[in-house]
């Protein structure tokens, strides 16, 4: 008798974000159904299509970064301080896994003539929001919102150009020794931008 393997979501996603680290946004159900040792038709209970699981993978590591902020925010109440941790923690997925990293802030979802799946309408992911609201708490009177894309434009950018996909280029212009110092100044140059 052979036993079958139970699959959760979290089975699946976890198997979705290493079959998109190794293909990219190129991945497959199959090479999803490789990484569980199984066939993609038992995906299938848990996820319609590859679009679905691209959704489900983002709710969830956004869910991680929240609970991540929100936890260090119950802590410290300084929105500032709040707004410099969540830009170090997207640097630091920036800097260790880069392929995280792009599901999360740089890739598109794959296409579908389905109709959006459960994952797909429950898709909302809070960080923008997050910010948007300790921009306005910090200051105000500010164009909040214009502020607040600013910031996210910092942070990722910078967490672009100090990653492994730029790690050629920076050669002779700014070692990964002085990344940590990149990033710290990016998040002064976000605490100006605040001020303003």
């Amino acid at each position: 008798m052979q036993i079958v393997a139970k699959y959760t979501i979290d089975h699946i996603i976890d198997a979705g974000i290493r079959a998109y680290a190794k293909y990219g946004e190129d991945f497959t159900m199959a090479n999803v159904a490789d990484e569980l040792g199984t066939k993609p038709s038992s995906l299938y209970r848990h996820v319609q299509n590859k679009r679905e699981l691209y959704f489900a993978m983002l709710i969830r590591e956004f869910d991680r970064l929240n609970e991540k902020i929100e936890e260090y925010a119950f802590t410290n109440k300084d929105p500032k301080e709040i707004l410099k941790f969540a830009g170090s923690l997207i640097f630091e997925i920036g800097r260790n896994d880069f392929q995280l990293f792009k599901l999360m802030f740089l890739s598109r979802p794959p296409p579908s003539n389905a109709s959006p799946g459960l994952f797909e309408q429950q898709c909302h992911p809070q960080t923008i929001h997050n910010i948007l609201a300790l921009v306005k708490r910090i200051n105000p009177t500010s164009d909040a919102t214009f502020a607040a894309y600013s910031l996210m434009s910092l942070v990722i950018g910078g967490a672009i150009l100090t990653s492994e996909l730029y790690n050629p280029l920076n050669a002779g212009i700014l070692s990964k020794s002085e990344y940590s110092r990149f990033h710290h100044y990016l998040l002064q140059l976000s605490e100006r931008l605040l001020d303003l």
